[in-house]
C-alpha cells in the first residue's frame, strides 16, 4: 500500500513538473503583494489583522490550484497545442492571474509612492534610455 502511494505520488509530481516554472511565478507575485501590501500598511499607519494576512494563503491555494486544473486540461482535452501555443489554456489563465496580481501591485505601489506608479517608473527608464543612448552618440561622434 505504502509503495503505491509513493508510486502515484511521485507520478503526479512528474505529471506536473513542467508547470512549475508558471506555479513559482505566480507565487513570486503573490508574495510581493503581500510584502508591498504589509509596508503600505505600515507606511500608511493601517491595523493589520491575521484574517487579512490568512487571505494570503487563500489566494495562494485557489490560484495554484487553477494552475494545477487547467494542465490537465490542456494536456487530455485541448492536446496541448491551441494556436500554436503549448498549453495555451494554463499559460492563459497564469496571464490573467498574474494580471490581476499585477493590478494590486500597482496600487500599492501608488500609495507607496504618492501616486506615481508603474506609468512614472516606466517613462523615467525611457528618459533615462534616451539620454544615455544621445550620450554614446555624442561619444561616438568625438571619435
Amino acid at each position: 500500500m505504502k509503495e503505491s502511494l509513493i508510486t502515484l505520488w511521485t507520478s503526479l509530481i512528474v505529471f506536473f513538473l513542467p508547470i512549475q516554472p508558471l506555479l513559482l511565478i505566480i507565487g513570486g507575485f503573490i508574495m510581493l503583494d503581500t510584502i508591498l501590501g504589509v509596508t503600505k500598511a505600515f507606511v500608511t499607519k493601517q491595523k493589520i489583522s491575521s484574517h487579512k494576512l490568512s487571505r494570503v494563503i487563500f489566494k495562494m491555494l485557489v490560484y495554484q490550484f487553477v494552475i494545477i486544473l487547467l494542465y490537465p486540461i490542456d494536456v487530455y482535452i485541448i492536446g496541448k497545442s491551441l494556436f500554436g501555443y503549448e498549453n495555451f489554456a494554463t499559460k492563459l489563465g497564469v496571464f490573467v492571474l498574474l494580471f490581476i496580481e499585477s493590478l494590486s501591485i500597482e496600487e500599492n505601489v501608488k500609495a507607496l509612492n504618492k501616486d506615481r506608479g508603474f506609468k512614472y517608473y516606466f517613462e523615467k527608464m525611457l528618459s533615462t534610455l534616451k539620454s544615455a543612448k544621445k550620450q554614446i552618440t555624442d561619444v561616438k561622434k568625438e571619435l
